[in-house]
């Protein structure tokens, strides 16, 4: 069947999160298509196909085996972005694995003389791979590249990596102020050494770094900024504001834009774009980075850089980002109406909770939150116990595998997976592009947020 055959493609390209158990379900207990009905506010965490969005690469199947993968992807991603900056993408399967680019481009660029210091912020709202690849570790066992050519020689890089990571949010929940944190560390390290400063935009809870540590980034030579704006629920401008300020910035097309993971993209700016052309004509990389990526995933402009790397089929990798395209189009041309459908979807669900307070606590945000995700802590109505990330899985788990009774139909409840904090740990909803859209289509409503909320206030009180 042609839809076995999709199937297959949405889960190549990818390490062992993607690879699917014997229920037909992947490392977020979540099925690449979503055969069965879903209500899916869990875009933060892991999307999934529905039907038509089947059928419409059905109808494609003979073109969704791409012959130029870089060239024909970053195309249509370009137009779809529609970018004043100049800037070029660089392909990864998954947002932790666009971490290891900077490291490459800082050897590049300023050799190895001297140790790089990464900085990185919210390192508890970020994937959970996200750690050991900063630090220059591979972050998973088996891939593409390490099933067909083996382990790296060299498999760690962090000997010369000094990694600093900050949290999101202190003991008690509230976000941190981190651009003192982040200029201190620079004071007292960046003398000796290379620098990355790794900011975030959205994290798994919807807050945002200041961005005004730009201004005073801007007189360290030697460094490389990245934004990671991986669940790209921000708009375009932004992006273009970025890369004027000569950030390079990660995205991807698996949270706000639903496609099944992994799908993502980096992109770099143009003048360091050059910088890396011109340095890397004679550059011998470490062999690391050839269990990272394979030579389809770079701009055609590296040819001495992109021999170093094995050819692999990205046919999987082009699938997922051909279904995030589909939906980005659509979003993009409704232009302001979608911050609208956003603003009230988030009153609703945050009305529910608070008039829900007993069970329920929104967690503290940012001046600039992010409104499409809402982060909430539960609490025992007994004894006013906040609930443990254990707990929490176990309810997350309970709504993505059972099913439960909607609108007379049996249906799966996918919500985004817990999070910790330095003191805790909280849940999330999150509201994507495609709901958006089919909220405005009349095909999705509000009414599945209570539903879904209260289903969650029901399993609490089983589990007293």
């Amino acid at each position: 069947m042609i839809t076995n055959k999709i199937n297959e493609l949405l889960t190549l390209n990818g390490d062992e999160r993607i690879a699917l158990n014997g229920a037909g379900l992947n490392y977020q207990n979540l099925p690449p298509i979503s055969l069965t009905p879903y209500l899916n506010r869990g875009t933060c965490t892991c999307s999934f196909s529905d039907n038509q969005q089947i059928k419409n690469l059905e109808s494609q199947i003979t073109t969704l085996q791409s012959n130029n993968f870089h060239q024909t992807l970053s195309k249509q991603l370009k137009q779809v972005l529609d970018l004043e900056q100049g800037y070029e993408i660089y392909f990864a399967p998954s947002g932790t694995d666009l971490c290891y680019y900077p490291i490459l481009f800082n050897c590049i660029l300023n050799g190895y003389d001297k140790k790089l210091l990464n900085i990185v912020t919210n390192i508890d709202e970020l994937g959970g791979g996200f750690q050991k690849a900063y630090e220059g570790k591979l972050f998973f066992n088996q891939n593409d590249l390490i099933r067909e050519y083996g382990v790296p020689v060299t498999n760690d890089l962090s000997e010369n990596i000094i990694t600093k990571f900050i949290s999101s949010r202190t003991d008690l929940g509230e976000v941190k102020a981190k651009n003192n944190l982040i200029a201190n560390e620079i004071k007292e390290k960046y003398q000796n050494h290379n620098l990355i400063v790794n900011l975030n935009i959205c994290s798994k809870s919807g807050i945002a770094d200041d961005l005004a540590i730009l201004d005073d980034l801007q007189y360290y030579s030697n460094k490389l900024v990245v934004v990671d704006c991986c669940q790209f629920r921000n708009d375009r401008d932004l992006l273009n504001d970025l890369l004027a300020k000569n950030c390079m910035v990660m995205i991807t097309g698996s949270k706000f834009f639903g496609a099944p993971p992994f799908c993502a993209a980096l992109l770099v700016p143009q003048n360091i774009q050059n910088q890396i052309i011109e340095k890397s004509k004679n550059h011998f990389i470490p062999d690391f980075f050839t269990r990272i990526f394979s030579k389809e995933m770079f701009p055609e402009n590296l040819p001495f850089l992109q021999n170093q790397f094995y050819s692999i089929n990205c046919n999987g990798l082009y699938t997922r980002w051909k279904i995030a395209l589909e939906v980005m189009e659509k979003f993009f041309k409704l232009g302001d109406i979608t911050n609208k459908v956003i603003t009230e979807w988030n009153n609703t669900v945050s009305e529910y909770l608070e008039k829900n307070n007993t069970i329920f606590e929104v967690m503290p945000v940012c001046i600039r939150n992010f409104n499409s995700i809402v982060s909430f802590r539960i609490k025992s109505p007994y004894t006013n116990e906040y609930y443990t990330k254990e707990l929490l899985s176990e309810i997350r788990n309970y709504l993505v595998l059972e099913d439960t009774l909607y609108n007379n139909q049996k249906v799966k409840i996918s919500i985004g997976q817990p999070v910790e904090f330095e003191n805790g740990a909280f849940l999330r909803v999150a509201i994507g592009a495609k709901n958006i859209i089919d909220i405005l289509d009349n095909e999705d409503s509000f009414d599945a947020d209570i539903f879904i909320l209260q289903q969650i206030k029901n399993k609490v009180y089983q589990l007293q």
